[in-house]
């Protein structure tokens, strides 16, 4: 998610009048590219899919240190994400509610997007 979150913070340090619109479901970084804009759309058939993060591990053997440096990007990421989402609602949705939709995989509707502030209206395509 470090890419994402990079373009996030870019685009609202340079100020940028972006308009963003979702053209499919939308999952992790592209949550966050979506919402990089300060006019969201969507067509009526997008969705925005929340789900825990998580990371695969291809090493057979971790030592403590090396779970407990994973475990910390992971929680950063989490509660990142979580805030970046929380902060577009217009006061909405606050960090704990974006983590519930994290934990719970929680799949929102245009309409439920607009209504909860990640979106700003719905076009047809």
């Amino acid at each position: 998610m470090e890419i994402a979150h990079i373009f996030n913070h870019l685009v609202g340090a340079l100020k940028l009048n972006l308009t963003t619109i979702a053209k499919t479901d939308l999952y992790s970084n592209a949550i966050i590219l979506f919402i990089s804009g300060k006019q969201r759309v969507m067509t009526p058939f997008d969705t925005l899919n929340f789900h825990k993060v998580c990371r695969d591990f291809h090493e057979t053997t971790l030592s403590f240190d090396e779970i407990e440096k994973i475990y910390n990007q992971v929680s950063f990421s989490h509660t990142g994400f979580a805030t970046l989402v929380a902060n577009v609602s217009g006061g909405q949705l606050s960090v704990d509610d974006v983590i519930e939709f994290m934990q719970n995989e929680t799949r929102l509707t245009a309409k439920e997007a607009v209504r909860l502030g990640l979106a700003h209206g719905i076009v047809t395509p």
